[in-house]
C-alpha cells in the first residue's frame, strides 16, 4: 500500500497551490487526488482510518518517488505532526512556506469574504477571532483563523518536536519564493532527489485575489447541508470527482481583481498587537533574519 512520503505543510495562503501544480507535472511524483484532503486535521476523516485516506486519495499510485499530501492547515493542527508520525513513521519529508504573518492573514481574510463568509470588516474580523473560535467546529476555525494560522513559532515548533530538522525544508515566500520560482523549485527538486525536468514550467501562478461573477453560485458551493448539496453528492459518490468538479465550477466563477493593499499604518498597528512577539521567537528558531517583515 503506497503512503505519503511528502508534505507540504503551508502555510495556508503561501503559494502552496503553485507548488501543487508544478509538482504534480513531474513525472516522479504522485500528488493526492485533489489538493488538500484533510485527513491528519478533520477529527471526521481521521476517524473513517488510513485505509479510507488511501483508497479516497492515493488509489492510482505507481512507482512515483513522491507521494505528496498538500493540506496546508497541518501546520496549524495541534493534533497533526503526533497523528502523521504515528501513522506513516518518521521517515517523511515536509516543506513549510511562511509568508508575512499580517500579509497571510489579510488574504486569507479576503478569500473568506470574496466566499460569502465573512461580513465584517478587517479589523473587527480580527478582533472578534478569539471569541469566534471557541468551541468553532472545523470548517469555522478554518474560515476564521486569521491571526492564529499566521503565528508560525508554536507551529514549526511542534513539528520540529515530532520530527529531525533534516526532515525540513523552510522557505520564507517573500525572499525564496515570490519572483524566484526557478531557483525554488531547482532546491525543492533537490530536497525531495527528484531528476531536472528540463520541460517542466516552474513559471506558475495560482490563486490570484479574485472575485465571483455569479454570487448564488458562490453561495451554493459554500452552503452546507442543503438539498442541492445533499442530492450532488447522492449523484456522485466519489469525494475526488465530487471536488474536482466544484474547483472547475468555482474557477470558471471567479474572475481577477487588483487586491487592496493594506494602509502601512494599519499593518504596524496589526503587527504590533498581534504579531512581534511571535516574528521575534521565530528568528531565533530559524537563525533567519526577519525584518523585512517588520519594516513599514
Amino acid at each position: 500500500m503506497k503512503t505519503p512520503n511528502f508534505f507540504c505543510l503551508g502555510a495556508s495562503k503561501s503559494g502552496t497551490t503553485s507548488i501543487y501544480k508544478v509538482l504534480g507535472s513531474h513525472p516522479e511524483v504522485y500528488n493526492s487526488s485533489f489538493k488538500e484532503p484533510h485527513f491528519f486535521d478533520n477529527e471526521q476523516n481521521y476517524n473513517k482510518g488510513l485505509n479510507w485516506y488511501i483508497n479516497n486519495f492515493y488509489k492510482k499510485t505507481k512507482n512515483q518517488k513522491i507521494i505528496s499530501d498538500f493540506t496546508p492547515t497541518y501546520l496549524y493542527d495541534k493534533n497533526a505532526p503526533s497523528r502523521i508520525k504515528e501513522t506513516l513513521g518518521e521517515d517523511l519529508k515536509f516543506v513549510i512556506i511562511i509568508r508575512d504573518p499580517v500579509e497571510r492573514s489579510y488574504s486569507h481574510y479576503l478569500h473568506t469574504k470574496r466566499d460569502n463568509i465573512e461580513k465584517q470588516d478587517f479589523l473587527e474580523a480580527l478582533e472578534m477571532e478569539e471569541d469566534r473560535l471557541k468551541n468553532a467546529d472545523f470548517l469555522s476555525t478554518m474560515h476564521y483563523s486569521y491571526i492564529a494560522q499566521s503565528k508560525y513559532f508554536e507551529m514549526i515548533k511542534r513539528y520540529l518536536n515530532h520530527f529531525p530538522r533534516k526532515n525540513f525544508k523552510i522557505y520564507i515566500f517573500e525572499e525564496d519564493f515570490k519572483n524566484k520560482n526557478s531557483i525554488f523549485f531547482k532546491g525543492l527538486f533537490s530536497f525531495l532527489d527528484l531528476k531536472k525536468n528540463k520541460n517542466q514550467n516552474t513559471d506558475v501562478k495560482i490563486n490570484v485575489a479574485s472575485k465571483p461573477r455569479l454570487m448564488i453560485i458562490k453561495k451554493i458551493l459554500s452552503s452546507r447541508g442543503s438539498f442541492l448539496i445533499s442530492f450532488f453528492k447522492f449523484l456522485i459518490p466519489s469525494i475526488s470527482l465530487r471536488r474536482k468538479i466544484r474547483n472547475k465550477i468555482q474557477a470558471l466563477n471567479n474572475k481577477p481583481i487588483k487586491k487592496d493593499s493594506l494602509d502601512k499604518r494599519v499593518k504596524k498597528i496589526i503587527f504590533e498587537k498581534y504579531f512581534k512577539q511571535d516574528v521575534n521567537s521565530l528568528e531565533e528558531l530559524l537563525d533567519r533574519d526577519l525584518s523585512f517583515w517588520k519594516d513599514f
